[in-house]
């Protein structure tokens, strides 16, 4: 596979952030690669690393750091922290460039990859404000995971929610944190795959 070295060289720092950033990643590149397969747009050979380095950055976070703790809920008085957002977001474009740079990643595409891995939210977690499509396929892959089954447990206990409730919260929130038509269409599709015990279901996905 062409990025096989690439994915290789972040899978180290992807165990080292947070616990979900290796799966997270992985999925969402698999995101970032139906985007692309149905017709967002965009180059492969930028999308793809940007995917892959996006969150490397919270490798050079330290455990016991505020929003750390966000991702491990049993933590008393966690509490979300926009200061660690940003530097996961410095911090991985930092890395981002060292590691295109020791694999001779063509030094045109260097540029572009290590922007979208410092702009590809904004600090509240939200899709950035942009018209640059390359970066808008990389967030929309990002924030496709929210929808996964794989996120619903730890989103319920990260939002204090029930089932219902982070049903509820994740379809309102399509529009916020979605930019392309394609990606709320496959969100929808993610929601519908969830176990009957997310109730009330909203007839309107069917």
């Amino acid at each position: 596979m062409k990025f096989d070295r690439l994915w290789q060289a972040c899978k180290p720092y992807l165990r080292k952030g947070r616990s979900i950033d290796l799966i997270h990643t992985r999925i969402s590149t698999d995101f970032a690669w139906r985007l692309l397969r149905e017709g967002a747009g965009g180059d492969t050979d930028i999308v793809i690393p940007a995917v892959m380095l996006h969150d490397i950055g919270y490798a050079r976070i330290d455990d016991g750091d505020v929003y750390m703790k966000t991702t491990f809920p049993d933590k008393a008085n966690a509490k979300y922290d926009t200061r660690v957002k940003e530097r996961h977001l410095t911090e991985g474009a930092k890395l981002a460039e060292e590691i295109l740079r020791s694999l001779d990643y063509p030094q045109g595409l260097i540029g572009p990859i290590v922007e979208i891995v410092r702009t590809h939210e904004d600090l509240e977690g939200n899709k950035p404000d942009t018209t640059n499509l390359n970066r808008v396929i990389v967030s929309d892959a990002d924030k496709l995971y929210r929808y996964t089954a794989y996120n619903l447990t730890s989103g319920m206990a990260l939002h204090h929610r029930t089932k219902a409730q982070i049903y509820h919260f994740m379809l309102d929130r399509i529009d916020t944190w979605l930019s392309l038509e394609i990606s709320k269409r496959i969100a929808i599709e993610e929601l519908r795959k969830l176990p009957f015990d997310f109730w009330p279901v909203n007839e309107a996905l069917f």
